[in-house]
């Protein structure tokens, strides 16, 4: 099997900001969403406070659901300073629907792997 790349313009399937979004073509685009090398973690620090609201909302919102013994781990090592959080969120459909989808994620594993 021939495999070909083929730029997201090229299928004429999404719209013109999608395009500008993943080519970093656009100055509306830059503006709205700056593509930051390095992420400032002072600045995003959650303090103990903070944590526990974190941990608690969690717990709370889980109650219907059975957390997996790894699920538990993660949410106790929120409590630690060195954890991070990486959250996410789209509106369906919003800059090029479900592929889009599978590109946040992407991006999203790959700046927790980063960092």
């Amino acid at each position: 099997m021939i495999f070909q790349e083929l730029e997201y313009k090229q299928l004429n399937s999404y719209n013109k900001i999608f395009i500008d979004f993943v080519s970093n073509n656009s100055e509306f685009v830059e503006n709205r969403f700056p593509n930051n090398d390095k992420i400032e973690f002072e600045k995003i620090k959650f303090d103990e406070n903070k944590r526990n609201s974190l941990i608690n909302a969690i717990k709370n919102t889980s109650q219907v659901i059975e957390l997996s013994p790894n699920q538990i781990i993660n949410l106790e090592q929120l409590k630690y300073k060195n954890t991070f959080t990486i959250t996410t969120g789209q509106q369906i459909g919003f800059l090029g629907g479900s592929l889009y989808t599978l590109y946040k994620i992407i991006t999203t594993i790959k700046l927790a792997i980063d960092y």
